[in-house]
């Protein structure tokens, strides 16, 4: 495996997607990602995760291109729960994120449709995200529809995460495949079986304040709850579709776990999400294309 020696104004990659490199100042770096963030960090994290993104590439290639038969054993091999102190934004001294903890537990017991779905933990941020090894393209996974489980301080999230930008430049394939396949009555009351059945609901996380909104299912359509006004919206489609395009929408649909519930479930944790993320998969296969 080749040593990455970085170079301004070159680009890389990492499991966000491509970014530019601005300056380096001895191992300290400051790059640029493709939707305009800049962020300080080291050459030496960059290179391992190069380096680890290189290995797991090469590792895909050697396996099946079919279904998975069977998970390496090292996925989920010390997972055991969840703990009070994974509750956090902050990353910083946890461990469950990784494909030998949570991130490979939830993989394992995975009975995707199709294909291979592997876990990407978000570089410093306390969310692990599958996706489909022949989807995800690391220009624009930003964009791209996958499953997640995110904790912060109170809640275990999980379920289905799809970007809309507000840039007319950017890919919006995923989500205009989701629109297009809620259009049709029947996956539309199918999702809302699911997410009724399951306890989930939809909304933007990213919206906050006054533009925050709420959506449950009810019956055979859905139901806006925005504080302390309520009512049925009909198409779920069509409100989607008509979301002002100037607000970037990060559109969760999700289950939510109180802490200790989550605590309680132990190593069983693992498989409850599983099971959550195949409700959803038909939605899921959607956003990739591969409905039908």
């Amino acid at each position: 495996m080749n040593r990455a020696e970085f170079q301004v104004g070159r680009r890389y990659e990492n499991v966000k997607g491509l970014y530019e490199v601005l300056a380096i100042d001895g191992d300290s770096m400051r790059i640029r990602r493709d939707h305009g963030e800049e962020i300080d960090t080291t050459a030496t994290m960059q290179r391992r995760i190069l380096e680890r993104m290189q290995l797991e590439r090469g590792l895909l290639s050697a396996r099946s291109g079919g279904a998975r038969e069977r998970a390496p054993s090292a996925y989920g091999s010390q997972f055991v729960g969840l703990r009070e102190s994974d509750f956090s934004r902050d990353v910083t001294g946890t461990t469950w994120r990784r494909r030998e903890s949570l991130g490979g537990s939830v993989t394992a017991r995975l009975r995707p449709s199709r294909g291979i779905i592997e876990s990407w933990a978000v570089y410093r941020t306390s969310m692990v995200q599958w996706a489909y090894v022949d989807h995800r393209d690391p220009e624009k996974y930003y964009l791209q529809a996958k499953l997640f489980v995110q904790l912060d301080n109170e809640c275990l999230r999980h379920g289905l995460y799809i970007e809309r930008s507000n840039r007319d430049e950017d890919s919006k394939h995923d989500w205009n495949r989701f629109l297009a396949w809620i259009g049709d009555d029947n996956n539309q009351s199918s999702l809302g079986e699911t997410a009724r059945s399951a306890g989930m609901s939809i909304y933007d996380m990213k919206a906050e304040g006054p533009s925050s909104w709420l959506l449950v299912p009810d019956g055979d359509e859905w139901r806006l709850v925005d504080g302390s006004r309520e009512e049925d919206v009909g198409s779920l489609a069509r409100f989607l579709g008509g979301l002002t395009p100037e607000a970037w929408v990060d559109l969760y649909i999700s289950k939510d776990l109180e802490k200790n519930q989550a605590i309680a479930r132990g190593s069983s944790i693992a498989e409850d999400i599983a099971r959550t993320f195949e409700k959803l998969m038909p939605a899921y296969d959607a956003c990739c294309g591969y409905a039908g």
